[in-house]
């Protein structure tokens, strides 16, 4: 794959993150408590992961995180948050890369992009 191509993919797959990121379409976990809400953002990140690798998995991740702070700051909630859904979810994503990584050796899957 081109760098050009790869850096498009990334740009491409951070933006749709974002747009998952929006308020409209994150509903709570439990009716009454609002802070434990489903994102559905870390999906175009594991997609990143699994067809260009743990290193563009980090930065689609770190491209999102720094437009949620431009684009959904709400202050010192948004302060704590980020950085510490960026750990959680690095961590996350590390995890599923390796142990899939190593299953991966006896079952071959490719995933086509363009």
């Amino acid at each position: 794959m081109s760098k050009t191509r790869r850096m498009v993919l990334i740009a491409m797959l951070a933006a749709l993150s974002t747009i998952l990121l929006l308020p409209i379409l994150q509903f709570p976990l439990l009716p009454g408590i609002d802070f434990m809400k489903v994102e559905l953002s870390i999906i175009p990140v594991l997609i990143g992961v699994f067809t260009l690798g743990l290193g563009d998995g980090f930065i689609i991740l770190f491209i999102r995180s720094i437009l949620w702070y431009l684009l959904f700051n709400q202050g010192p909630s948004t302060w704590i948050g980020v950085p510490m859904n960026f750990i959680a979810l690095g961590i996350f994503m590390a995890i599923v890369w390796f142990f899939t990584r190593k299953n991966s050796q006896s079952k071959t899957i490719q995933l086509v992009w363009f």
